[in-house]
């Protein structure tokens, strides 16, 4: 049974749904732009509720959503590189992990986790 035949016979009547795999996160999709798509950001908001940076609460319809590793730096539109961050934290967060100042989100076993900039994330 593919995912497709298992959403529409299992989860159709639940509304959305999204396949996550345990060790590398949402499904990826496509890339086809910088942008995600509205479908992304729809699967980014069933992984988290609220921006990823810790103790914030800012709800994931008003948040980003952001390139854990950097367009800039080869980083594709694909879910497993995707999380949500409110404006404030995404320009916050650090991109470049040589010149820590702030922390940075990362994605480990499946899972979106800080790293401090001292050192010593998860």
């Amino acid at each position: 049974m593919t995912g497709a035949e298992y959403v529409r016979q299992c989860l159709l009547d639940a509304g959305l749904a999204t396949l996550v795999d345990p060790r590398r996160g949402p499904v990826n999709q496509y890339r086809y732009q910088r942008h995600a798509s509205s479908k992304q950001k729809d699967m980014a908001k069933a992984e988290t509720t609220t921006c990823a940076w810790p103790n914030c609460r800012k709800p994931a319809d008003e948040c980003q959503v952001h390139h854990i590793h950097p367009w800039a730096d080869g980083g594709e539109t694909n879910q497993e590189n995707l999380t949500l961050l409110c404006e404030f934290h995404n320009s916050w967060n650090d991109d470049n992990p040589a010149y820590p100042r702030h922390g940075r989100v990362n994605r480990r076993h499946g899972h979106i986790t800080w790293d401090p900039p001292w050192g010593g994330g998860p």
